[in-house]
């Protein structure tokens, strides 16, 4: 008798965080957290092309500027191209743009990773001042990734570029 009570309990528990979690991560906060930065990782272990999913293609330099292709996203609204009728529709938009990039000391409260964009097409020129991205590193000193909430963090889409 007692083990079919346990496995009731066992079942009304589960049902329960099942439940309770379906209605975003944010209840389960290990269930959308981004991998860890390697330890020791130095800005020259990120130098390299990355190909992101599900969208974007990133090419880290040496000499601390980036390039990215097929970049989407949000776009914060003072950057946001007047042609364009929704956010949505922005969103879903590919561009192609470049940059500094700078790696944070790890105490650092912004993102591990900055992408100060110089350029982005339809969102920003050349002369318009900076749109910045954050990203956090994931993987291993040898075989780096970079990870980006789009959006809500509770929803648990991420962007991740990996070498």
């Amino acid at each position: 008798m007692v083990g079919v009570r346990a496995t009731a309990l066992v079942a009304v528990l589960l049902g329960g965080l099942l439940l309770g979690g379906g209605t975003g991560c944010g209840l389960l906060p290990w269930a959308c957290a981004l991998p860890d930065r390697p330890a020791g990782l130095a800005a020259p272990d990120l130098v390299g092309d990355y190909t992101g999913d599900p969208f974007g293609a990133l090419h880290l330099a040496a000499d601390g500027t980036f390039r990215v292709t097929d970049w989407q996203g949000e776009i914060p609204r003072e950057h946001r191209d007047s042609h364009h009728t929704t956010r949505e529709r922005e969103e879903r938009e590919s561009r192609t743009g470049h940059g500094e990039w700078t790696l944070h000391d790890p105490a650092s409260p912004l993102g591990d990773l900055s992408l100060d964009f110089h350029q982005l097409d339809g969102v920003l020129r050349e002369d318009e001042g900076i749109y910045d991205r954050d990203l956090e590193v994931g993987g291993s000193t040898p075989s780096p990734t970079l990870h980006q909430y789009l959006g809500d963090p509770d929803l648990c889409d991420v962007l991740t570029f990996t070498r």
